[in-house]
């Protein structure tokens, strides 16, 4: 292995650790989706609520994705580059939306 591609190797080993979470939280959203009946649309607050909830999770869902991508961009060009990091953005806006989502159950469930 060449040295200058070990910390590209460890960088991409290191964020295939949420694919499992990805996984399991596509199905999550599954099951969320299928209660998704049950939401009072004419009340804001549980609409607000619910949206907010199923971006988070889906975002959480596709972090494979854009693993993927970022992954294959990397290994085709051979250098790092922007899109290498993608599965950083992507964490970031994961756990943006999932304070947005806790944000949302303890401001508007009151």
């Amino acid at each position: 292995m060449e040295r200058n591609k070990l910390p590209t190797n460890i960088f991409f080993a290191l964020f295939a650790i949420p694919i499992p979470i990805s996984i399991a939280s596509w199905l999550g959203t599954i099951m969320s989706l299928a209660s998704i009946g049950s939401i009072d649309w004419a009340n804001a607050n549980e609409t607000i609520q619910a949206v907010v909830a199923l971006i988070a999770m889906l975002a959480a869902g596709t972090y494979l994705v854009s693993y993927v991508i970022a992954f294959k961009a990397t290994r085709k060009n051979g250098s790092r580059y922007w899109l290498s990091f993608l599965p950083v953005w992507h964490i970031i806006a994961i756990i943006v939306l999932m304070g947005l989502w806790s944000w949302a159950n303890r401001a508007l469930a009151a």
